[in-house]
């Protein structure tokens, strides 16, 4: 095995530091395991290009768990410059107006129907309050995947109807 997997192997099994630190850095639970994987990525990255090396004379896993905290601390900053401020809808909530939600559902379907089955089978579960992690057990995908199709999907309907305005 080579060093760059011996080392991912030895950081694998403490994913739970780099996690805390994520969590730790203000990253919200919704968003963590999200941020936590990218980390992951990057430790590997990191790993297969040689940029770790322990400081001699110390414990290899202490070491190691060291790193991870510094990743997890540099992936939260990280997001939270990418992150977008959401703003609240004032113009777009149709209120009591009855034409105004006609329209707003109107657009709904249509930007729900161009969707795959896929997709469509995510959004509909999420809306009726079902977890990644469960949607992921009913769709046969790991969760992580069901996140990443999920934040696609999002994606693609806001740019789709930001084209219908």
């Amino acid at each position: 095995m080579s060093e760059a997997r011996r080392l991912f192997a030895i950081a694998w099994s403490e994913r739970d530091v780099l996690f805390r630190a994520i969590r730790r850095h203000g990253v919200s639970p919704r968003d963590a395991d999200d941020v936590a994987q990218n980390a992951m990525c990057d430790v590997w990255k990191h790993l297969v290009w040689g940029l770790y090396a322990a400081p001699e004379g110390m414990d290899e896993r202490v070491a190691l768990r060291r790193w991870l905290n510094g990743i997890g601390r540099i992936a939260a900053f990280q997001h939270h410059s990418r992150r977008k401020p959401t703003e609240p809808l004032t113009d777009d909530v149709p209120g009591r107006d009855l034409a105004a939600q006609i329209e707003a559902r109107e657009t709904v379907r249509i930007l729900f129907y161009r969707l795959n089955r896929v997709e469509t089978s995510l959004v509909n579960g999420l809306a009726q309050g079902e977890t990644l992690i469960e949607a992921g057990k009913r769709m046969r995908m790991p969760w992580p995947t069901v996140s990443t199709k999920v934040r696609a999907v999002r994606r693609v309907l806001r740019q789709r109807l930001a084209r219908l305005r």
